[in-house]
This record gives C-alpha cells, sequence and structure tokens, in this order.
C-alpha cells in the first residue's frame, strides 16, 4: 500500500510539473506575459466583482504583493485595464478593474483556449 501511495504521488507530482511548464510555456511564448501576469489576468478577466483590491489577488493567486503590483503596473502600461482610487479615505484600498478594450483583449486570450 505504501509503495503505491508513492508512485501515486510522484506520478501526480510529475503531472503537475508538467501542465505547469506548459501554462508557463503559453504564457511567455504565446502571450508574450510572465506566468502569473496571466494568472492576475485571469483572475481580473473573471471576477464580477468591480471592489477588487490587490490584496484580493495576492490572496487568489499566492504571489507577493511586489509581483501583483509590477503584474498591474505592466497592464497600466498596456492600457489593459482602468486603476481607480478612492479619494474619500486615505490609505483605502485601490480598486483594479478591467477596461472595456483590456475585457476584449483577455477575451481574445481566454475564448480561443
Amino acid at each position: 500500500m505504501n509503495s503505491l501511495l508513492k508512485k501515486t504521488q510522484l506520478c501526480f507530482s510529475r503531472k503537475k510539473d508538467e501542465n505547469n511548464s506548459l501554462y508557463e510555456y503559453y504564457a511567455r511564448k504565446k502571450m508574450v506575459l510572465q506566468g502569473k501576469s496571466l494568472l492576475i489576468l485571469t483572475c481580473l478577466y473573471y471576477t464580477k466583482k468591480w471592489d477588487n483590491s490587490k490584496i484580493l489577488f495576492v490572496k487568489k493567486t499566492y504571489s507577493t504583493k511586489q509581483v501583483v503590483s509590477a503584474a498591474i503596473k505592466m497592464f497600466k502600461k498596456k492600457r489593459i485595464y482602468l486603476f481607480l482610487r478612492s479619494k474619500r479615505k486615505i490609505g483605502e484600498k485601490k480598486i483594479v478593474k478591467l477596461t472595456k478594450e483590456g475585457y476584449l483583449y483577455a477575451s481574445k486570450i481566454f475564448r480561443s483556449t
């Protein structure tokens, strides 16, 4: 029983590694994005609430705040999404939302897969 469990774990580990490699290849070579950036874009695309903060993406993607901030800055440069700040309170969470153009860009990626 123990050897069967080890074989199953090894097989699962190999398949997971293979899957991660394919995802990273797709992100980098086909979409010209970092793997985490594609994951964050996926969250932006499929999340319907418009009160998303960077912290939400940190939790959903298991990324650091720095990785999420870098991806958002890159998206901002490409004008893929709209970045809103609330002016009511200092230190209030920043809101991240796809623009129409950003949604179209993302839909080309996710609808073709």
